[in-house]
């Protein structure tokens, strides 16, 4: 896995890049934002492709898919 550091001052973050990701997103996210409830922004073909997986690998973790074009 490689992480990314996106340098925008205040505004910066992280992307994380690499196979089987999806079934450590819980864990990852966990730990640095201590919630229990995120978003997922994608459009309906990334959904359809990813969110079962993403959301296997959530247990516990309340995902609401925010779809774009809506």
């Amino acid at each position: 896995m490689i992480d990314i550091d996106v340098s925008l001052g205040s505004r910066s973050y992280r992307i994380s890049v690499g196979q089987g990701i999806l079934a450590s997103a819980g864990e990852r996210l966990a730990a640095f934002t201590g919630r229990r409830r995120i978003a997922v922004v994608a459009d309906e073909r990334v959904a359809a492709l990813h969110l079962d997986r993403l959301q296997a690998g959530m247990p516990g973790i309340a995902i609401e898919p925010i779809l774009f074009p809506p």
